[in-house]
């Protein structure tokens, strides 16, 4: 996964609360349950005609045209989620381990509405952001795209690993990555000052 360059603080305003019933699904023999919700229109997904105790795909208003696959199973002794969305608006998935309660946020949208005062070269390219709760405004993780793949999103034991809580490190003076948008490569480059970090 690419590191989006973002150059300003989160201030997403996400009350980690438990999701609404509404569009619930659980997987894994009920160990985990799930719910996605279309922030753009507000209203919550419905799983389409594809669903498992592995994963679901929801859509929102076209049955034949699902907004997104979430998948949840086990590999490598950790508990892997992959999430893939074919939209642009803006979503959220919510999805809870039940026995512990370790949630994990996952936004989904264009840069310039999922990243409040996001002021990098491309506003219109799609992102992904992921936080657990409990964790620091400032351990967001970005990556451009709408595909995510944890191999680790829980351990064993249904707890979130302790490194996705670190503050994550996106304001320290000049830093570039290499972004994939199409056809070429694009090299980009940002950087504030530490007044502008979390």
């Amino acid at each position: 996964m690419k590191r989006l360059p973002l150059v300003a603080p989160f201030a997403l305003a996400l009350a980690f609360v438990a999701p609404a019933l509404s569009g619930l699904e659980y997987l894994q023999n009920a160990q985990f349950r799930l719910v996605w919700k279309d922030e753009s229109l507000d209203r919550f997904a419905r799983p389409a005609a594809w669903s498992s105790d592995t994963g679901v795909l929801y859509f929102v208003e076209d049955q034949e045209e699902p907004e997104a696959l979430v998948k949840v199973r086990e590999q490598d002794g950790f508990w892997r989620l992959e999430l893939g969305v074919t939209t642009e608006r803006q979503g959220i998935l919510y999805i809870v381990h039940n026995e512990t309660e370790a949630l994990w946020a996952v936004r989904t949208g264009l840069a310039k509405d999922v990243v409040p005062r996001y002021d990098g070269d491309y506003p219109d390219n799609a992102v992904t952001c992921m936080i657990p709760r409990g964790a620091p405004r400032n351990a967001w993780r970005c990556y451009w795209g709408t595909a995510l793949l944890l191999k680790d999103a829980w351990d064993p034991e249904g707890n979130i690993p302790a490194k996705y809580f670190e503050p994550y490190a996106k304001c320290q003076g000049l830093f570039e990555s290499l972004v994939t948008l199409g056809q070429p490569q694009v090299p980009t480059f940002g950087g504030r000052p530490d007044s502008q970090c979390p």
